[in-house]
């Protein structure tokens, strides 16, 4: 946890999924993007997803996170 902590602490961060999912919503399938943004939760030590999308570039913008902060999800299965 300590390790976490050091990594992200109170920084938003970008996670990556690897590819793009198709998902089903109310009986319509849906593109799920794969990136999303956390951010610290106030007077917590969590984050929360704020945006979901597929183009790394705008979001890291939007929200000023370096490559450095965008984490791979455990093992990619293509």
């Amino acid at each position: 946890m300590d390790t976490w902590k050091k990594l992200v602490g109170n920084r938003a961060f970008i996670s990556d999924l690897g590819k793009s999912h198709e998902a089903e919503i109310g009986g319509t399938k849906t593109i799920v993007g794969r990136y999303a943004v956390w951010v610290p939760v106030e007077g917590s030590e969590r984050h929360q997803v704020i945006e979901v999308g597929d183009d790394l570039d705008t979001l890291q913008q939007k929200y000023g996170v370096p490559i450095e902060l965008v984490l791979k999800l455990g093992a990619f299965a293509e």
